[in-house]
């Protein structure tokens, strides 16, 4: 097999176990199955065919059995399948930030769409030409909001990570729909249309073009996970077999009635595999789907979705940070117990899914400290989007935070604050309404002022439990509410103005509020509304669009943290001191307001 051009790689904080980015250094990281390398690379085991993550339990490879790749996209473009053992879908993204490069900011900017679901599958209009090309309209979709050519897009993005966006995307996809597989019991044909596939021929095919496998026999093997002495594979096949394996993965794709009726999937479903499902079908494809996405979300049979993280992890103190904010009825935080649990009651618009009508269900977080997992449990209500969700609940908890590239910058400023992750957003409109009630208020009368907007605006939600039972008002709502009713709540004037201008904002789509929007043209919007200012663009650039440069420069808190408060212009010198921290003036701010707390 010829080798693979490796793309250059950015060097190692200081503070990470092995400064050495060379295969070497990652070998010796495979052999201490260190978890902070996790997501940062994955290695390809020649005499198996499988690539892992540096965490995998199997017996270490040789040396010159191993080849190192930087993204998954890469190691499958080079013929090798994950593994089912250690499940390279479930690693952390491996974030990178650039300010002064425009190729890699561009880079950067296009692999956080990509791995957004709302591009995965084609809009509504370009549905049928989608399902008869290959859906190629992604990433021309992802040209266009990028403001480039394609061919400049895919001229950068080649030359950057050594494949094409329609391979990176594909990998997303595929790997998405291979977690579905294993932590769900979710029928196959809508784990391919969750997972963009405008068919379920198309998503066989394409799994079975990959992993040698098709679904059902990947659900059947995920089941009997392979002793941890070698690299989990339904079938080990060597490079030799690989490159002489043309029919084999079509022949496979073509299940039997049995395996069929032992991966849960019934004779509709069998029908259903060899029919084109255009993105129209798949906005109301069966009546149990659409039952699914109604108001009553008491079930959840979605298993527990694992996703991992790089340590360290402060759990409490992240955990904290929510307690103190939770608005009942809507979160609930539980930090004692088996595991640490965070739940809470979610709206997604149809804006944002594809879907017809709103999706709204609950999601229950569990951490597993010991495992460096997050275990998810969602309400059936979100099966149609679990992508999506997965997605959010990483941005809500910062999965993909990387500790050693923050720390080694900021740990000589905070040498406290090495596991603290940046909180963010399920719901960014929710956020950005808390963020404007929490102005020039305390902690506690934001709390106040947010749950009697919950109590008198907030649509009724059942779910299993009775803490949990209501749902955080929708920007439709807020946008037609008078301010007198405003007013009742105890919401002055001006911020009455400024929350039915982002409702109606954000509801008439000229305004969004999510991790993939532009930060400078973000908080630029924001600041154009009436009643928002800087220290509330940039806390809502910080924590729903996961800037993680965003400053509020004027935020009495950190100058009182910096010891700055009697000075003429604090903002303007607390600017000058974030200098040293930049690119994480995000994470800066988090730490400086962490130690202001121990202080007091």
């Amino acid at each position: 097999m010829r080798p693979m051009t490796q793309p250059p790689q950015p060097p190692l904080p200081a503070c990470a176990p092995a400064a050495d980015t060379s295969d070497e250094g990652r070998y010796l990281a495979l052999l201490a199955r260190d978890a902070r390398f996790d997501g940062h690379f994955f290695t390809g085991v020649t005499s198996t065919g499988i690539y892992c993550r540096p965490v995998c339990a199997v017996r270490t490879p040789r040396r010159d059995n191993c080849r190192f790749f930087t993204l998954a996209a890469q190691a499958e473009r080079a013929g090798f399948r994950p593994c089912l053992r250690c499940r390279p879908e479930l690693a952390p993204q491996a974030l990178r930030w650039s300010l002064q490069d425009a190729s890699a900011v561009l880079v950067q900017q296009a692999v956080r769409l990509l791995d957004a679901p709302e591009l995965w599958a084609p809009a509504p209009q370009q549905a049928a030409q989608a399902a008869q090309a290959g859906h190629p309209g992604a990433v021309a979709r992802l040209a266009q909001r990028l403001g480039v050519s394609d061919r400049h897009l895919r001229r950068i993005f080649e030359a950057a990570l050594g494949v094409s966006p329609l391979q990176y995307l594909q990998t997303r996809r595929l790997l998405t729909a291979k977690q579905l597989l294993t932590d769900t019991t979710m029928p196959v044909t809508d784990i391919a249309l969750a997972s963009g596939f405008a068919s379920l021929r198309r998503f066989n095919a394409a799994f079975a073009g990959h992993y040698r496998l098709n679904p059902t026999q990947l659900r059947r093997s995920g089941a009997d996970a392979a002793a941890p002495t070698q690299c989990s594979d339904a079938s080990v096949i060597t490079p030799a077999q690989r490159s002489g394996a043309s029919a084999t993965p079509m022949q496979r794709s073509d299940t039997s009635a049995t395996a069929t009726q032992r991966s849960g999937t019934n004779a509709t479903a069998m029908q259903r595999s060899g029919a084109s499902a255009t993105a129209m079908q798949r906005s109301g494809a069966s009546a149990t789907a659409t039952q699914r996405s109604g108001a009553s979300a008491t079930a959840g049979h979605t298993g527990e979705l694992r996703l991992a993280w790089r340590p360290p992890l402060d759990v409490a103190a992240l955990l904290a940070f929510f307690a103190r904010r939770q608005l009942h009825g809507v979160e609930w935080v539980l930090p004692d117990g088996a595991g640490p649990i965070l739940r809470r009651t979610v709206r997604l618009a149809p804006g944002c899914t594809g879907q017809p009508r709103e999706i709204i269900g609950w999601i229950s977080a569990r951490f597993d400290g010991s495992r460096h997992l997050l275990l998810l449990q969602a309400s059936d209500s979100l099966y149609p989007v679990l992508p999506l969700v997965i997605r959010r609940v990483r941005a809500l908890l910062d999965l993909d935070a990387d500790p050693a590239a923050i720390n080694a910058v900021l740990h000589p400023h905070f040498p406290q604050g090495d596991g603290l992750r940046l909180p963010g957003a399920f719901d960014g409109f929710e956020l950005a309404v808390r963020a404007v009630l929490g102005q020039q208020v305390t902690l506690a009368a934001a709390r106040t002022l947010g749950q009697r907007l919950v109590e008198r605006l907030g649509q009724t939600i059942a779910t299993p439990w009775p803490e949990l039972h209501r749902l955080f008002p929708s920007p439709a709502t807020l946008a037609a509410t008078d301010g007198a009713v405003l007013g009742q709540m105890g919401i002055v004037r001006q911020r009455q103005a400024a929350i039915v201008a982002l409702a109606r904002a954000v509801d008439g789509g000229q305004l969004a509020l999510h991790d993939g929007a532009d930060p400078e043209k973000t908080t630029a919007a924001l600041c154009a509304l009436p009643g928002i200012g800087d220290w509330t663009a940039q806390y809502i650039a910080m924590r729903v669009l996961r800037w993680p440069d965003a400053f509020p420069s004027g935020d009495v808190a950190l100058h009182k943290a910096l010891g700055l408060q009697g000075q003429k212009n604090p903002a303007r010198a607390a600017t000058a001191a974030a200098q040293a921290w930049r690119p994480w003036r995000s994470y800066a701010l988090l730490r400086a307001w962490a130690g202001a707390a121990a202080q007091a």
